[in-house]
């Protein structure tokens, strides 16, 4: 089982070092993604003693609910499909830990038959946070979240003018669920070649609302590899009223991680609860 892990970073370097320290195994090669923002030279000097990593050739700024994400992630599958034959290509992020063996990880994904590991829920589905507006409602990305003008140009644009999606989807039924994935290599082949020969889908989730969440979900859900869906491999906290959201895992929610019966958990940090690893490798890997 030959595994492509595609991460995202964009701080905490010692952080990311843990977390590739973990997934550098036999069989398996890590391409990093850092925002073009974050200072590369801190995280390769950090993960410099770690085996089998490629950081991203074509880094891009990516900022919160923009398009950046989307395309961090296609370079990155491009980068990896480019670079050796893999079974499986599995997204995480800089904040994401396994929570199982590496023994474990390959077992599960070498008994899907090929499954793709993607929550996808047919839009709108407002009861889990994917309304229609992600779609029919402009989104302008801010490099500061919290930059005045940026948040009263979003409000503006949730009450202007609604946009059409059938434009640009055509025939396709949005799709909605978790921007942290597992395809296989067949499918995210064809993730890149559908990019390829359709821009306007690209340029109509240019500029929607947190469009990691919609884009994959949306070519996978209405290709031939739909039918080998199954539920995404990570374990996370959207239980709790007070944000961050979802929650960050510390030490105290061992127990919910052993019982999650997933292989991978988001998000941690390692400021924080620096001990939560250790637990974690001791305890569950």
């Amino acid at each position: 089982m030959e595994i492509a892990y595609l991460v995202l970073a964009h701080e905490k370097p010692h952080q990311l070092a843990r977390l590739l320290q973990a997934l550098g195994t036999e069989g398996a090669r890590i391409f990093v993604h850092v925002d073009l923002a974050a200072s590369l030279e801190a995280f390769v000097a950090n993960c410099a003693y770690i085996r089998n990593v490629e950081w991203a050739r074509h880094r891009v700024d990516v900022r919160w609910g923009g398009f950046g994400v989307v395309q961090a992630t296609l370079n990155l599958m491009s980068q990896a499909l480019e670079a050796g034959r893999y079974d499986y290509l599995l997204l995480l992020s800089g904040a994401d830990y396994p929570i199982v063996s590496n023994a474990r990880i390959v077992a599960e994904l070498d008994s899907g038959n090929g499954s793709e590991f993607i929550n996808c829920t047919p839009m709108p589905a407002p009861e889990v946070g994917k309304p229609m507006s992600r779609l029919d409602r402009y989104f302008f990305a801010p490099k500061n979240r919290r930059n005045v003008f940026a948040r009263l140009l979003n409000r503006a644009l949730r009450i202007g003018p609604r946009r059409n999606p059938s434009r640009a989807l055509g025939h396709m039924q949005p799709y909605g669920g978790s921007g942290w994935w597992c395809l296989s290599s067949a499918c995210a082949t064809y993730v890149l070649e559908f990019v390829q020969e359709n821009p306007a889908f690209v340029r109509f989730f240019r500029r929607t609302r947190i469009p990691d969440e919609m884009f994959f979900q949306t070519i996978v859900a209405n290709s031939r590899f739909a039918r080998n869906i199954r539920p995404a491999l990570f374990y996370a906290d959207w239980s709790r009223k007070a944000p961050p959201y979802p929650a960050v895992l510390d030490s105290t929610d061992l127990h919910r991680l052993r019982g999650s019966g997933r292989l991978f958990a988001r998000k941690f940090d390692i400021d924080g609860d620096p001990g939560v690893f250790d637990l974690i490798d001791r305890e569950l890997r």
